[in-house]
């Protein structure tokens, strides 16, 4: 549609205008590639991905089976930053789940687009319920996953969309 249309075209104007000319940017299902392929990546940028997950501990393995360093940026579940009546809890369906992941306890609580995919402008995910991770265990869940440089930027618990935050984190190769 029109929406992937503009990606496409910001995605070549920016390739063009830093000069990139060995990076290589793709637009489809992030898991699907990833699943499929068994290249390894000098970087993988996954900026507003995350959250729109079914399984986003699937995409955080998958990640780092492919790269040693990574940035994502991405809302996440938080009690403490959206408390009772806060309207951005209002797309949280169900109760909190929990799976373990390589040793870490993972929190993740669902949510739902709620009929939003029918408006035009809507640049959500491609199923309607997804899971948004608590922080902490995001942290942790990439820490456990080898990535020992790890470091946060732009956190904003009052984001008018859910709490979010910056995460770049690599491998130093460091004992």
């Amino acid at each position: 549609g029109s929406t992937e249309m503009l990606t496409r075209l910001f995605v070549l104007v920016v390739k063009e205008l830093l000069g990139l000319s060995i990076a290589k940017f793709m637009l489809g299902d992030f898991v699907a590639w990833l699943k499929q392929r068994q290249d390894r990546y000098d970087l993988i940028v996954a900026s507003g991905v995350l959250y729109h997950m079914v399984d986003p501990i699937e995409l955080l393995e998958l990640i780092a089976a492919r790269t040693d360093a990574v940035f994502l940026w991405t809302h996440y579940a938080s009690d403490a930053a959206m408390g009772e009546g806060d309207p951005r809890r209002m797309a949280f369906v169900g109760e909190p789940e929990v799976r373990e992941s390589h040793g870490v306890r993972v929190r993740m609580r669902q949510r739902s687009y709620w009929g939003a995919w029918k408006d035009k402008s809507f640049c959500g995910g491609m199923h309607d319920l997804h899971r948004w991770v608590e922080k902490d265990d995001i942290l942790k869940l990439i820490g456990a996953l080898g990535f020992d440089d790890v470091r946060t930027a732009f956190d904003d618990p009052g984001h008018q969309n859910g709490p979010s935050f910056a995460i770049f984190a690599r491998r130093t190769g460091r004992p």
